[in-house]
């Protein structure tokens, strides 16, 4: 799944909101921000969209493991003519 910058911004966003209402601050107090619960059912469904993908935009079939963790070069051998080869490189 990729994101474009708008919605991997806006997922931030909505990942610190959640995290900075549900957890006490480090000096003790808690985050006195209120929102009401529809505010917070919107939130929580456009969260759920931005996380969870959209099951008619899966592939049918998964992509292979070469073609998901490596990149791929054609190296042309100029020595030996017909000796080219295809070079998996792992992002490691």
């Amino acid at each position: 799944m990729t994101l474009n910058l708008k919605k991997h911004s806006r997922l931030c966003s909505l990942l610190f909101s959640h995290s900075v209402l549900d957890n006490p601050m480090d000096d003790g107090h808690t985050n006195t921000k209120t929102t009401s619960p529809r505010q917070q059912e919107e939130e929580d469904e456009e969260l759920h969209s931005l996380l969870v993908p959209n099951i008619d935009d899966l592939p049918v079939s998964p992509t292979s493991a070469t073609d998901s963790n490596f990149v791929t070069y054609f190296a042309r051998d100029f020595i030996n003519p017909g000796h080219d080869q295809y070079v998996h490189r792992h992002a490691n």
